[in-house]
């Protein structure tokens, strides 16, 4: 929830704290309570929204990256053994397929690192027979298969939490505008109705229903992306905020932009399939902007190719 939401919906709490406890003042006008009890159940189901929005999803992103660790060295050894394997069946495709270092392995996106390792493993069923002198036996590829199964799990497990965030944000929206439509064009003037009568309790209510715009930016950091050869803009990609799990679209222009980053330092990671992935080490420290120009380098034609 953005900051200005944010400040709206403590306006409506506040609000509806006010009404109850001056419940006598408009308890006997039968349709200004009316009015009131559906802005306290509208508001409840706000509020049900904005909780379900703010859930923090850290713990499963961390859940996922310790599965993740936890592959790495097994995948290594599969990877040897599909090496060794492939060396001495002289099968350069096998050996193209597989092919693949230590860093290599850890710098890989997460999309790259699912279907590179689906790859290896039908690989490996397939010749698991001639991969036992190698050190793979039945048991470690069984290991492999269940951490890897846990590992897509978490990550189906966080898009549908992603997904279902979305419709929350927009359940929230609709019904902040059922909210803002029910107060200025109904309630708010059954309460002016009782200003003669109660003047205090009506000047505190308007005055709790403003709200102050907060100052606003379109952006924490903004970036550009440039071909380390051509300086010619990159179009598309995806960039990372690797920490906050926060993804950036790179436009046709070559640039990206996030908003609301906190303070504190990460580490930027910038993905084109026809590019070096790139890690750049960020710090920011509200309320400053980030601007940044970066340049990727160009992978090899073959490269490309396999990606």
């Amino acid at each position: 929830m953005n900051t200005y939401d944010s400040l709206k919906v403590n306006a409506y709490i506040d609000t509806n704290q006010l009404l109850v406890k001056n419940i006598s003042c408009y308890e006997t006008d039968v349709r200004t309570k009316a009015e009131v009890d559906s802005f306290s159940s509208l508001l409840a189901s706000l509020l049900s929204y904005s909780n379900k929005m703010d859930e923090p999803l850290g713990w499963l992103i961390a859940d996922k990256n310790t599965i993740k660790a936890s592959l790495l060295p097994q995948l290594y050894l599969v990877v040897n053994a599909l090496e060794c394997l492939a060396d001495n069946l002289s099968d350069s495709s096998m050996l193209q397929k597989v092919s693949i270092s230590n860093a290599e392995l850890r710098r890989m996106s997460e999309v790259k690192f699912t279907v590179y390792t689906k790859q290896a493993l039908v690989i490996c069923r397939e010749h698991i027979d001639e991969l036992t002198p190698y050190g793979l036996t039945e048991a470690k590829l069984v290991s492999l298969e269940t951490d890897f199964a846990s590992f897509e799990k978490k990550i189906i497990e966080y898009k549908i939490r992603m997904d279902a965030k979305k419709d929350d944000k927009k359940g929230f929206s609709s019904l902040k505008k059922e909210i803002n439509s029910l107060l200025n064009n109904k309630l708010d003037r059954r309460i002016e109705n009782l200003r003669a009568s109660y003047p205090k309790f009506v000047s505190q209510y308007f005055s709790l229903r403003k709200v102050s715009r907060p100052a606003h930016h379109s952006y924490d950091l903004l970036g550009y992306i440039t071909d380390a050869a051509t300086g010619k803009p990159i179009a598309y990609g995806t960039a990372w905020i690797e920490k906050l799990d926060m993804k950036a679209d790179i436009t046709q222009t070559g640039a990206f932009r996030f908003k609301s980053i906190p303070s504190g330092k990460y580490q930027l990671r910038v993905e084109n399939m026809d590019y070096k992935t790139l890690y750049v080490p960020i710090s920011r420290y509200a309320p400053e902007k980030l601007k940044l120009n970066l340049q990727m380098e160009a992978l090899p034609v073959e490269q490309t190719q396999l990606a």
